[in-house]
């Protein structure tokens, strides 16, 4: 091993035992950092709507890009029915950032 794989190889193993102190209650050697999220928001039939005509989606695209059938998408415009918390969080990532999400879901043309 060079000396480069040597100097690795000993933060990694630093790390590792600075690690299983930690786990064993040694608060010293390391530090827990607590991410809190945002609530998960509601949506109400005039929202999604609004939402969908915003970024210029047909129902049909909007059920594709959420991963829903167009009849939950128009159940949803007609109260019907609302979002459940995994398709609301996806509408509230649409409607904060929606480069991310058209960038992430989009297919792309190889």
């Amino acid at each position: 091993m060079s000396k480069k794989d040597d100097e690795i190889f000993d933060l990694i193993k630093d790390g590792l035992e600075d690690a299983i102190e930690f786990f064993d209650g040694n608060k010293k050697k390391g530090r827990v950092a607590t991410v809190e999220f945002i609530e998960v928001k509601t949506y109400d039939a005039s929202r999604v709507k609004k939402i969908r005509k915003d970024h210029k989606l047909s129902q049909e695209r909007l059920s594709a890009l959420l991963g829903v059938s167009l009849d939950t998408v128009k159940k949803w415009e007609t109260d019907v029915n609302h979002p459940q918390p995994g398709s609301s969080r996806l509408l509230q990532m649409l409607e904060a950032n929606p480069k991310a999400v058209f960038d992430t879901f989009e297919k792309r043309a190889e």
